[in-house]
Formats: structure tokens, C-alpha cells, sequence
């Protein structure tokens, strides 16, 4: 008896594919130019942008830094998204989106929790009638969000 194994290496191939793949694959978090208006007719990305570096007017609070400063484990779920690809078949744009969420869901998080300094003062407190820097309408805070640029 005579046996004959032939091994076309699709496997490998496929997955050499979607690894190369990822390098043209980024994740952008935050606030995106389709962000619209908030109810006060403000841009929302304008407003994010006043924020995160300051203005004359207003104090810088950069939670685009503060959460990828605080939250360096996200290379870990990016390793996890790669181990994925290999272990689990799944695809390259689904594990994209995993990480994502993460990132969207520490960066709210940044805000939500009063991480973000300086606090506000006086005077704006009693403008907004509640105190919690970068929350006024909520608008901003609902479109954090993650687009994958291929």
C-alpha cells in the first residue's frame, strides 16, 4: 500500500493574507467629521477639537490623550485580535471592530468618570447648572466613535 499526502499550504496562505491585510487596516477613535451639530448648533468635532487642545477661552482637556495614555493595554487586545485571525478564523475587520469598541468604550469612560481636568469653574457650573467638564448637551460624548479606514 501506497499513501500520498500533498500540502498546498492554503491554510498558511490564507491566513498570510489577511495578516498583510491589516497592515492597509486602521482604526480611527474619537470624534469623526460626520459628527454633525450638537443642540446648541456648535460642530461637534470643532467643539472636540476647542477641548482636547484649549482655546483662550477654554482650558485644555485632552481625553483623546488621557484614554490612550491611561488605557495601554489596547495593544493587548490588538494582540488578541491577531491570535484570532489565526486560532479562531474570524475576520480581520470583525476583530478591527472588537478593538474599537474597547477604545470608544475607555474613552467615554475618560469623560464620564470626571477623569478629565481642570475642573469647571464657577461661573460655568452655574451656566450649565451641573458640574462635569466636557458634558453640556451630550452630544459630544455620543459620537465617540470608531471608523476602520481600509
Amino acid at each position: 500500500m501506497f499513501a500520498y499526502l500533498e500540502d498546498d499550504d492554503s491554510e498558511y496562505k490564507k491566513l498570510k493574507r489577511k495578516i498583510d491585510a491589516s497592515n492597509d487596516l486602521e482604526v480611527a477613535v474619537g470624534i469623526h467629521e460626520d459628527a454633525g451639530l450638537n443642540e446648541n448648533g456648535d460642530d461637534i468635532l470643532e467643539y472636540a477639537i476647542w477641548n482636547h487642545y484649549g482655546t483662550d477661552t477654554i482650558p485644555k482637556r485632552p481625553f483623546v490623550d488621557l484614554a490612550a495614555d491611561r488605557n495601554n493595554n489596547w495593544q493587548k487586545y490588538v494582540d488578541e485580535a491577531y491570535g484570532n485571525l489565526v486560532d479562531k478564523d474570524t475576520s480581520l475587520k470583525a476583530e478591527a471592530g472588537k478593538v474599537g469598541d474597547i477604545a470608544v468604550r475607555d474613552m467615554k469612560a475618560i469623560i464620564e468618570n470626571k477623569e478629565v481636568p481642570p475642573p469647571n469653574k464657577p461661573s460655568t457650573i452655574k451656566k450649565k447648572g451641573f458640574d462635569h467638564p466636557l458634558i453640556e448637551t451630550g452630544a459630544l460624548l455620543s459620537k465617540i466613535k470608531y471608523k476602520i479606514d481600509e
